[in-house]
């Protein structure tokens, strides 16, 4: 929480040192029911990112205390321990502060006409490929809590490994697909397949457990 705070303030310094070359109305990047162009006033432009950061990060930081509190009030466990979900957000935290910063710096170089190389778009992708392949990383460390005999954890437990790697091999191809086609946006196309491979990899115990099943009764 404290890095997160300390990226908001950065993105915060960021906005007031290139302030004056900011145009007063910024394109929003779209249009609005007359068909004119949205545009953002250079305040809310400058400030939105760093301030919903500061608001994310105590509400991230506070996740596993409320966590625990519907668990004992619903009954429902969660097929990972609290103390890895606190090492899972300690990380994620940090990880999605670093990438809004990135993202707020490059959106406020381009809008005060700052040349970046490389290219904003392809600035913007390895950011995209940065969470991906950081979020991949750190999915596994989702552990259940020792002992633990929950069929869910179990399932979890054998199936968080694939899941990662999943999400890590989506991120390293949005970077190859953007990098190598040279059109940054054709990566868009590639984060389509995080939802499919998150559910290979959580399909992934279910298969295994099968597969164990036939060699048993070929055994047999």
């Amino acid at each position: 929480m404290a890095i997160s705070v300390l990226l908001s303030l950065l993105m915060f310094g960021v906005g007031a040192a290139v302030w004056a070359d900011l145009p007063a109305m910024i394109p929003g990047g779209k249009v609005d029911f007359a068909g004119e162009p949205t545009m953002t006033p250079r305040w809310l432009f400058a400030v939105a990112m760093p301030s919903v950061t500061l608001f994310v990060a105590p509400v991230v930081a506070f996740l596993p205390a409320l966590g625990e509190r519907f668990q004992r009030l619903s009954g429902q466990g969660a097929p990972w321990s609290s103390p890895s979900l606190r090492r899972f957000l300690n990380l994620l935290l940090p990880l999605l502060s670093l990438v809004l910063t990135i993202l707020h710096t490059v959106l406020l170089l381009r809008e005060a006409g700052r040349a970046t190389w490389p290219s904003t778009d392809h600035l913007m992708l390895a950011v995209l490929a940065l969470f991906l392949v950081g979020v991949g990383l750190i999915v596994p460390l989702l552990r259940p809590g020792a002992g633990s005999d929950d069929p869910v954890a179990r399932w979890w437990e054998r199936a968080r490994v694939p899941v990662g790697v999943g999400i890590v091999l989506v991120g390293s191809v949005t970077a190859a697909t953007g990098f190598l086609l040279g059109e940054p946006v054709m990566a868009a196309y590639a984060t389509g397949l995080i939802g499919p491979v998150i559910l290979v990899g959580c399909a992934v115990p279910f298969i295994g457990e099968r597969n164990r099943k036939n060699d048993s009764r070929s055994g047999t």
